[in-house]
């Protein structure tokens, strides 16, 4: 009997508690993920039937970038110089950034935190999207990934020039 009153009492515990609820959408990115240097190589996914310019699965130069995060943009810029000693000096590459390779747009910065009474400042049980301070003070962001706004270009014998395409 004893052990049915306590299971009793429990219940109505966790009965009157509140459930936790998160409203923070999928593809949130926290920034610091984003820091040192990353490897990016450009592959075929889909290419038209009977296409001999290509073959899927084909791939580009592996390359080391490191990003910059922008307030409308994220870029990813090659960590070294493409000319032997064109760095800030020779060999130091910390801080070298050359022309982005990589330009996608950036949806939203915001933090991830519980809701809160502006009045009482007691938190409540939402997990939610807050963009109260400034852009660069948030800890996530959300990027659109499909398109990579500097892939247009021309060749001119033989040179692939890259022209950004974002503003």
């Amino acid at each position: 009997m004893r052990r049915i009153a306590v299971l009793l009492g429990l219940l109505s515990v966790a009965a009157c508690s509140p459930r936790t609820i998160n409203t923070v959408q999928p593809g949130a990115i926290d920034k610091s993920a984003l820091d040192g240097e990353w490897f990016w190589r450009r592959t075929v996914a889909d290419v038209p039937y009977g296409t001999s310019a290509t073959f899927v699965g084909a791939t580009d130069q592996l390359e080391r970038i490191r990003w910059r995060i922008e307030e409308d943009h994220l870029l990813g810029y090659r960590s070294y110089p493409n000319i032997d000693d064109a760095g800030p000096s020779g060999l130091e590459t910390d801080g070298y950034y050359g022309s982005p390779l990589l330009v996608f747009r950036i949806e939203k910065h915001f933090d991830i935190r519980r809701s809160y009474d502006r009045t009482t400042c007691e938190e409540g049980n939402v997990i939610q999207e807050n963009v109260e301070p400034a852009w660069y003070d948030r800890d996530y962001m959300r990027v659109d990934w499909s398109r990579n706004l500097s892939d247009f270009g021309f060749s001119l014998a033989g040179l692939n020039a890259q022209v950004l395409g974002w503003s």
